[in-house]
This record gives C-alpha cells, sequence and structure tokens, in this order.
C-alpha cells in the first residue's frame, strides 16, 4: 500500500495558477468581478496578496479588474499554484467556493507535464 501511495505523490504535482487554461482564467476573472455583500470579488483577493492602495484605487472602475487580478498574482507569485489559490479563496474574509469548484479540476498534473517540477 505505501508503494501506491508513493508512486502516486510521485506521479502529480500541483498546477500553476499560471497554467490553467485560457477558458479557465476567463471564467475565474469572470467571477471574480462580481463583487457582492455576501462574498468578496477581485479588490479583496488583491489586498490579501498585498496589492497597495493606490493600484487598488485605479482598478477601481476598470471592467478588467478580474483580469488585471490573475495578471498581478502572476507577477508577484509565479509559481502560485492553483491549490494556494483555492486555499486563500476558501477564507473567511473571501469565501469563494464558486471559484474553488471552478478550479477543482485544475489541482494537479501528471509530473511529467510540468516542466516547472
Amino acid at each position: 500500500m505505501h508503494e501506491v501511495i508513493s508512486s502516486l505523490i510521485h506521479f502529480s504535482a500541483y498546477k500553476y495558477l499560471k497554467d490553467i487554461h485560457l477558458e479557465t482564467r476567463d471564467r475565474i476573472a469572470n467571477y471574480l468581478n462580481q463583487e457582492r455583500s455576501d462574498f468578496a470579488g477581485w479588490r479583496q483577493v488583491v489586498t490579501k496578496y498585498g496589492m497597495d492602495q493606490v493600484k487598488i484605487k485605479f482598478l477601481e472602475n476598470d471592467p478588467e479588474a478580474g483580469e488585471k487580478t490573475l495578471d498581478y498574482l502572476h507577477a508577484i507569485n509565479p509559481d502560485l499554484t492553483v491549490y494556494d489559490f483555492c486555499k486563500t479563496l476558501k477564507e473567511h474574509s473571501i469565501r469563494r467556493h464558486d471559484i474553488v469548484n471552478e478550479l477543482q479540476g485544475h489541482l494537479s498534473v501528471p509530473s511529467s507535464c510540468n516542466v516547472y517540477v
């Protein structure tokens, strides 16, 4: 049994957020653009990842704020995994389970396919 688990661990690796398909990235950006009182949007995500208030203010009226949020995440942390991003999205201050559900199938890739591992 231990050998099976070990081989599974070596078989897959966490996928980087930057490596998700463009179509999925666009859906995530659209989700981030949706801000309501019952869940967070792009503003809470960039705040969590340390964007300064001047840049946040600049994005306030930008219709592509969700896309620019993903660009920002890649710029400050190119090795951010989908798994770690999902952990952030599940935090009480963000609560974006809709995005987590969208990313469920993108958590890992076979290690032979992931050139960064």
